[in-house]
């Protein structure tokens, strides 16, 4: 992303974009669609990509219980869920997706539809795993 975002100017946007999808670089991709201007596209690949991360989180959480990696300790001082990667992952998704809200909320109707999308998703993800 950091690359994409710094040299944008040099290359063509919508060619890169499809690179980015193709390959399932979403952090990048969203980057692009939402320099071209299609917020609500960006924020809906970010939360595809948050979507994705909390599914894989809980297959590891599964395959971690069943192999009793997972003890009462380490649940008890959330030192196993922690120091999980997946969980830094998700944690820097949402930021983006925060960010992304927080710098095109000028109209209230478009705040209102990205903010409601974002607590639509992580409503669903929280439900999905109750």
């Amino acid at each position: 992303l950091a690359y994409i975002s710094y040299y944008a100017s040099k290359f063509d946007i919508q060619l890169i974009e499809r690179y980015c999808e193709k390959f399932q670089v979403l952090d990048a991709s969203a980057y692009l669609k939402e320099r071209s201007g299609d917020i609500i596209g960006a924020l809906q690949l970010i939360l595809k990509s948050i979507d994705n991360a909390i599914s894989n989180l809980w297959d590891v959480f599964k395959s971690d219980f069943e192999a009793k990696k997972i003890t009462a300790s380490n649940v008890k001082n959330n030192s196993y869920y922690i120091n999980s990667d997946k969980v830094t992952k998700i944690g820097e998704a949402l930021t983006m997706a925060i960010g992304l809200c927080q710098r095109h909320g000028e109209e209230e109707i478009k705040m209102n539809l990205l903010w409601n999308n974002l607590l639509d998703a992580c409503l669903k993800s929280q439900q999905k795993i109750s």
